[in-house]
């Protein structure tokens, strides 16, 4: 408990910065750029740092309630925007874009909110596949399995290696609870994989695991988090 406590203290914090930030925001582009006709628009530029201008995934958080989505418009054109469920109860949802930058330049996007129908079911397949991946966590082997489909190879990325520090402090006091931590080491870790996300632009594969944990309980007082993203039509 005094560890979440911090975490919602942090989150707390975070979330008072952006929303001045926000503010600013909002005042600089509202002299920027023309009224949008009575209709509730946000703005989102975003930057391209590189000389390619192929399309690319554009993905950010607003503080929008499980009702709520946004509808995306470049110019003309409306963009598909899907919504990505928070995996944490203090986390915002996020929304992703596949839209293409000009290279080395700024491109605005107008947004404006609307109901959202709801997540589907989750799919029971541990597996995110797009036209050229697909990946898979391995439990036997701690690692994501990437097969491409263009070449028939398939090679193995571990995220989580090496030792984890203060491995052989294996019993001290918890501030506040009066009890014991044991910190774990990554051969010991029992790892929880789920489809984070999966929809018309966006897959994501969240893979978890707890790295310290109360010597009397499975409460859980420091995790490692890994999350394999794709996207359709992007290589």
């Amino acid at each position: 408990k005094v560890n979440t406590s911090m975490l919602e203290v942090a989150a707390m914090m975070y979330r008072e910065i952006d929303a001045e930030v926000a503010d600013v925001r909002r005042t600089i582009y509202s002299s920027l750029f023309p009224s949008s006709g009575g209709k509730s628009e946000q703005i989102l530029v975003c930057q391209n740092s590189t000389g390619q201008q192929d399309k690319q995934p554009i993905v950010f958080e607003a503080p929008l309630d499980a009702k709520s989505t946004f509808s995306c418009h470049s110019g003309n054109q409306e963009l598909e925007v899907q919504r990505i469920e928070p995996k944490y109860l203090n986390e915002n949802p996020k929304f992703a874009i596949l839209a293409a930058l000009p290279p080395y330049g700024l491109k605005t996007f107008h947004l404006t909110q609307k109901p959202h129908t709801g997540p589907g079911q989750s799919p029971s397949s541990k597996e995110i596949t797009n036209e050229f991946y697909a990946v898979r966590w391995e439990s036997h082997d701690s690692a994501f399995s990437i097969r491409d489909f263009q070449s028939g190879q398939t090679l193995l990325f571990r995220p989580f290696s090496g030792d984890i520090r203060r491995v052989n402090e294996t019993l001290w006091p918890a501030p506040n609870t009066g009890e014991n931590f044991r910190a774990k080491n990554f051969a010991e870790i029992t790892y929880n994989t789920s489809v984070e996300a999966s929809g018309p632009l966006c897959h994501s594969l969240f893979v978890g695991g707890n790295i310290l944990t109360l010597a009397t309980t499975e409460y859980p007082a420091a995790w490692v988090a890994a999350r394999a993203n794709l996207y359709q039509g992007i290589k």
